[in-house]
């Protein structure tokens, strides 16, 4: 037996959607993450036997130096009947399995049968309430009145709701920033064990500040803001899914001791980021109030809600800080890298479907080629609180075209590790002097580029015809401005940061409009035989990005100049 443990067992939270996304009430939302995460962590502190290996969001691999199945029964009844833990769904796991990689395989496969076993969600005792369901969530049964800031029946008191959904918003507005004060307070006792040198001064100051703010009590009140204009009430949610941590788990982690160290290099790189998060955070606050949620955090996902206003600097911020994130394991080292959902969307729309929405986006990613081996996202904007009903490469294919829609790639965003504040200021001046209007009409052109069909002439000829009218509507739009003052001068390097594709270098056409920063110039003007498909495809997806993004990239708040930040 390896780690001198007899035993392994595994505790894991199932049905997230049923203990988070059942409700649009974000208190509720956050005491369902919270309770679970809590459930996990805190169960070695009930069941002295059990000895942490490895614990996330909603799951936990525990050791044991005896033998004993009778655990599984204990453990599960403690669950089912704490006053918190039974709104919530479990599944327990036991093997006396030896050989570490082997006991997971054989834990997770006995708990995906049992999770198909078992209710979606935890069912009431049978004589708790009258037979009519939840008024906010409308499954679980009603049991009493119960006022609840946040949600569309906002204060009324004679409301009933289901213990389910009052446990879950009692804890979640009890609580709402106990999850960075744990966090944080877990990177400044790792610290402190390392570093002989003391804690920085602004982890210090960010622990202190975050005792006296206050977070949201609703998605409404993060995103509420009639300083933004056209992005007032709109939200951002975040959606990041680890590469191939599991496939890095594989390959290197051998036993339970590994399999701790893996788990610990991964919390830290992640409460390093929170920390610098908050901190940034922070310094946005406003009226005392925190316009920041993370609805998952642990393992390998993550699920963040910000203002809209705050969603590129949010990608941003994240993929600046974990670029160079690595493990490193019995002397390999190996990158992490992670695929991100972007939604921007009304804060009215149902969190579940935009939860849904932004971790397809992240499969999305994956699925393209080279998606998996670095940091790259995707995004959509959904200006009402519709949401796409259909699959999304098919809705991609009504807003974009066909064609366009085929060759979308995941995006990067530029790390250079500058001054962001400068770059948003310079950003916005560029948008400014821009011609709106005339750059949505060339992004209506490039959209309505059929698919490319060789043995149709028709289809080759209005290819080129497209492809013709694209190239002289930018040269058009370059000679409205003196060369010195023109804005275009910057556009090269804007679209190039809108479009960091894994399978493809940048253009490098001479063309001001076209070309990626730092090129040379040519002296002939560019025709469309100049273009390549697939650099034509590129650059045409700048100006796409540019028009669907115009309102998001460098937000601008009206009652501050020169800040566009929350």
């Amino acid at each position: 037996m390896t780690d001198n443990h007899k035993a392994y067992l595994q505790v894991e939270g199932v049905n997230i959607g049923a203990a988070i996304f059942d409700t649009h009430q974000l208190s509720i939302a956050r005491g369902g993450s919270l309770l679970l995460k809590q459930a996990i962590e805190t169960l070695h502190l009930k069941f002295a036997e059990l000895k942490p290996i490895s614990t996330g969001a909603s799951s936990g691999i525990f050791g044991l130096a005896q033998a004993d199945q009778g655990v599984v029964g204990r453990i599960a009844k403690h669950l089912s009947t704490h006053n918190d833990y039974r709104h919530l769904t479990f599944v327990v796991a036991y093997t006396d399995e030896g050989d570490f990689q082997k006991a997971k395989e054989i834990l997770f496969a006995k708990n995906r049968r049992a999770q198909l076993r078992q209710l979606s969600a935890a069912p009431d005792p049978a004589d708790s309430g009258d037979p009519v369901p939840c008024a906010i969530e409308g499954i679980r049964r009603a049991v009493r009145a119960f006022a609840m800031a946040g949600d569309e029946n906002d204060g009324k008191k004679d409301i009933k709701r289901s213990e389910s959904c009052i446990a879950r918003f009692k804890y979640g507005r009890r609580y709402r920033s106990k999850l960075y004060r744990q966090e944080l307070g877990a990177l400044m006792r790792s610290r402190l064990k390392h570093n002989a040198g003391g804690l920085p001064p602004e982890l210090l100051a960010t622990f202190t500040q975050l005792r006296h703010s206050h977070f949201s009590q609703s998605f409404e009140d993060i995103a509420k803001n009639p300083a933004y204009g056209n992005l007032n009430q709109k939200l951002a949610v975040i959606y990041f899914d680890g590469n191939g941590f599991g496939n890095i788990q594989r390959e290197l982690v051998k036993d339970a001791k590994t399999q701790q160290q893996f788990d610990e290099q991964v919390k830290t790189l992640r409460r390093g980021f929170l920390a610098k998060l908050l901190e940034r955070w922070l310094g946005h606050e406003k009226e005392g109030i925190i316009r920041l949620e993370a609805l998952l955090w642990g393992g390998d996902e993550m699920l963040f809600v910000v203002p809209a206003w705050c969603g590129f600097e949010f990608m941003r911020l994240f993929y600046a800080i974990s670029q160079d994130w690595e493990i490193t394991l019995g002397g390999k080292t190996r990158k992490l890298t992670h695929a991100g959902g972007l939604v921007f969307c009304s804060y009215k729309t149902p969190i579940a479907r935009m939860t849904e929405l932004a971790k397809k986006l992240a499969d999305r990613v994956k699925d393209q080629p080279g998606g998996r081996t670095g940091n790259f996202f995707d995004y959509i904007a959904l200006e009402s609180v519709d949401y796409p009903a259909e699959p999304l490469d098919r809705f991609f294919d009504q807003i974009y075209g066909k064609h366009m829609s085929q060759v979308r790639r995941p995006l990067q965003l530029p790390l250079s590790g500058g001054d962001d504040a400068k770059a948003l200021s310079e950003l916005r001046d560029v948008l400014k002097d821009l011609p709106r209007s005339q750059i949505f009409q060339l992004a209506r052109l490039v959209a309505s580029l059929p698919p490319d069909q060789p043995d149709k002439p028709e289809i080759v000829k209005k290819r080129q015809i497209i492809r013709q009218d694209f190239i002289d509507q930018t040269s058009r739009l370059e000679k409205l401005y003196p060369q010195e003052d023109s804005p275009f001068a910057k556009i090269p390097g804007l679209l190039h940061q809108l479009a960091g594709l894994p399978d493809a270098s940048p253009p490098t056409d001479n063309n001001p409009l076209l070309a990626a920063p730092g090129t040379d110039e040519k002296s002939a003007n560019l025709k469309p035989t100049d273009l390549n498909s697939d650099t034509f495809n590129q650059v045409a997806w700048r100006w796409l990005h540019l028009a669907e993004c115009w309102d998001y990239l460098a937000p601008v708040d009206s009652t501050k100049k020169g800040n566009g930040h929350a």
